[in-house]
């Protein structure tokens, strides 16, 4: 006689992967046997590994993210969990987004980290509005061990206090090394372990407050800091009272905190600048906020706008700037939600070549009009380019009340999602009523389809977005005993 039933086995491993259903069909009998009632199966192979990305990781947003030159990148926000693990808005993730176990930053901060900054030597500088760093006191700003540990060799005092404007978060929000070890630090505060500083201080290697730089400058609003080898500081954000007479969004201090007065950049008069880089040929790149010149001009150190730099036929406003290592740029749209407007498509991430023009290699991540029609909305806040070509991208997505938003998600270098095609678990609404969602490549359409015998099958929906994915409610499954679904 046959065996009364047959085994398949499965093996496990340390992979994440997302849920996977199988149909188990008995079929062909041989001449002297029938099939019963139950010769269909579906069996669904549930996932026991999670990894941070697209999938569950992370439970809040991330302000700033830094890259080690293994790869690995050191993480900070508003987010409390990691992969299932408690990581108080402080963790380090191994290069394809899963969790660094090694890097234990103990209970973590007890408020929002804002700015990372990596030392030569791989220790942290980590900036924000907490006052608390795994049980010790630090005054919203510190460093720590490449294990995750504080470092208590870095002693700031009392470290920052007072806001300068109580509408705009009291905290660190862009820190910077210098290459003799000394450490920029800003945000919208006025006082320095009990000495006076406008918003804007540079720190001795131990933590002190390097007495000999007294900036000239009012900071109502710091969003990027970069020290120049020659000792110089480049200042962006919402800035006051220039010995030039007008408020400014870009200035450059000499090494003891004069505003150099030769760098003088008219397109940033009376404006904001909401982020700035410096590429390798020593460019700024310095993006306005509020209308002010062009969607993201390149400055010459002399203060000078290079005129062979454009970002042509593209209008809106940049949030984030990477210079990848091939010097191309990658930019975020922002803030505030905005989008960036090129060739009939609404984006939140181009690729610049290093003149300015759009990359059209890159795929990009856009929307076809700015209206959302879709219950599904995505705002991209930070990238980060790693070693091995691939692009990390933070900042919220969210396909409705019914399931929780994302906030990290990793892409191919041409833009395409790092991510395998598959259904998210489903969720059964109170009206009985079932919501899908599919994931997969940014790049790449899909279709959902829907059965009731698994030979007739009907599109439902499709993701005329490639770069988002599909989202459907069914309306009709409660009429059904059982319905089928699948996308191509």
């Amino acid at each position: 006689p046959p065996p009364p039933g047959f085994t398949i086995p499965l093996h496990d491993d340390v992979t994440a992967y997302g849920d996977h259903t199988v149909l188990l069909t008995l079929r062909n009998p041989s001449s002297n046997l029938v099939l019963g009632a139950l010769s269909n199966a579906v069996l669904t192979i549930r996932n026991d590994n999670t990894a941070a990305g697209v999938q569950v990781g992370l439970n809040g947003p991330v302000n700033t993210m830094v890259v080690q030159p293994d790869g690995k990148v050191v993480i900070g926000g508003e987010f409390t969990l990691v992969d299932g693990r408690s990581r108080n808005h402080l963790a380090r993730l191994n290069s394809d987004t899963t969790l660094d176990p090694t890097f234990d930053p103990g209970t973590g901060t007890d408020a929002s980290v804002l700015a990372l900054a990596l030392q030569a030597d791989e220790r942290i500088i980590v900036g924000g509005a907490f006052t608390n760093l795994n049980g010790v006191y630090c005054g919203r700003i510190a460093r720590l061990n490449p294990d995750g540990s504080v470092d208590r060799s870095f002693d700031s005092g009392l470290g920052w206090s007072g806001p300068i404007n109580p509408s705009v978060n009291p905290g660190v929000t862009a820190v910077a090394v210098q290459s003799d070890g000394r450490i920029l630090t800003g945000g919208s505060l006025t006082n320095f372990n009990g000495t006076q500083r406008p918003g804007i201080a540079r720190l001795n290697p131990d933590g002190s407050l390097d007495t000999g730089f007294v900036p000239e400058v009012r900071c109502f609003k710091v969003t990027g800091l970069v020290g120049s080898p020659d000792g110089q500081t480049l200042v962006a954000g919402t800035l006051g009272l220039t010995p030039v007479g007008v408020d400014a969004g870009l200035v450059r201090l000499n090494t003891d905190g004069t505003v150099d007065t030769n760098f003088s950049v008219t397109n940033f008069y009376f404006g904001d600048v909401t982020c700035m880089a410096v590429e390798p040929n020593g460019d700024i790149l310095a993006a306005p906020y509020g209308g002010f010149g062009p969607t993201l001009p390149a400055i010459k150190p002399n203060g000078i706008e290079d005129p062979a730099f454009r970002m042509s036929s593209v209008s809106g406003w940049v949030g984030d700037i990477t210079i990848q290592n091939d010097g191309k740029i990658l930019v975020t749209s922002g803030p505030y939600g905005s989008l960036f407007s090129y060739e009939g498509w609404y984006y939140t991430l181009l690729r610049l070549n290093p003149d300015g023009s759009v990359d059209a290699t890159f795929q990009g991540l856009r929307y076809p009009s700015i209206t959302n029609t879709y219950n599904v909305s995505m705002t991209v806040d930070k990238t980060a380019a790693l070693p091995d070509g691939t692009i990390l991208v933070t900042g919220t997505f969210s396909e409705g009340a019914t399931r929780p938003p994302f906030y990290l998600w990793r892409l191919n270098p041409d833009g395409s999602g790092v991510q395998d095609l598959h259904f998210l678990p489903p969720v059964r609404l109170p009206n009985g009523q079932l919501h899908l969602a599919l994931r997969g490549q940014w790049s790449k359409p899909y279709a959902l389809q829907v059965s009731e015998d698994l030979t007739n099958w009907i599109t439902v929906a499709t993701n005329d977005r490639p770069h988002v994915p599909i989202g459907y409610i069914d309306s009709s499954a409660p009429g059904f005993r059982q319905r089928f679904y699948r996308v191509h």
